[in-house]
């Protein structure tokens, strides 16, 4: 389904509305956040960097996240992500995407125990023995914008167990990147919507172990 959302203000003026946002929530109909990991070998980061190329897009060198950032400018990274989260290679020569649902309200717990807080996705689990032995996977987090009622995360919950995740700062907020969205035309991979992307370089970057690494949304700001 798909949701149209504008911010309005009335005064004595009169009444004023933001622009419109969009968002489509995926097929069992909830807002989710998603998790995408690249890996650091040479096919899957070779594959990922020529099909990147490929797509010539004007003004871009970016070729995946474990060789450079996105473009500052916005025209030039909405059209980076939205060929980057169309990849192909997700779930073949890249890891799966994973994904939780967003809940607008507090209460209950997910189905790994943990206490559900409103506008805080539920945990996100990227299964034991997704990153191969000898390299390491760069994580990055998606998340709708209309999910998260006008807000965004400063933080992500990051750790090897659902119960024992630590508060992670993402991205710098002085780097002009934090505000950016991604106006995602939608494929297969994931829903059309609009979204903002939360990462944080080496603090997002694990290193191959058998156990899982489990994300929750973190601290919420204006």
């Amino acid at each position: 389904m798909t949701y149209y959302v504008r911010a309005f203000a009335t005064n004595s003026n009169g009444t004023s509305y933001g622009a419109q946002l969009t968002a489509t929530t995926a097929s069992d109909g909830q807002f989710r956040a998603y998790v995408f990991v690249e890996i650091n070998d040479a096919g899957p980061r070779t594959a990922l960097a020529n099909y990147m190329a490929s797509k010539a897009i004007s003004g871009s060198i970016f070729r995946g996240l474990l060789l450079g950032s996105p473009s500052q400018v916005q025209s030039i990274f909405d059209a980076q992500m939205n060929a980057y989260l169309s990849y192909p290679g997700w779930g073949s020569s890249e890891p799966d995407i994973f994904s939780a649902p967003i809940s607008t309200t507090s209460g209950g717990f997910d189905k790994y125990g943990i206490y559900i807080d409103a506008y805080k996705f539920q945990t996100i689990e990227v299964p034991g023995n997704t990153i191969p032995v000898g390299v390491y996977g760069q994580f990055l987090v998606l998340v709708p914008i209309s999910a998260l009622n006008g807000k965004s995360y400063s933080s992500i919950f990051i750790g090897r167990s659902a119960a024992g995740v630590q508060e992670v700062q993402c991205k710098p907020f002085a780097d002009p990147i934090t505000s950016l969205t991604i106006n995602y035309a939608g494929s297969a991979n994931i829903p059309k919507g609009e979204y903002k992307l939360y990462f944080n370089g080496q603090s997002f970057r694990f290193p191959p172990n058998n156990s899982p690494v489990y994300f929750k949304g973190g601290a919420l700001m204006p």
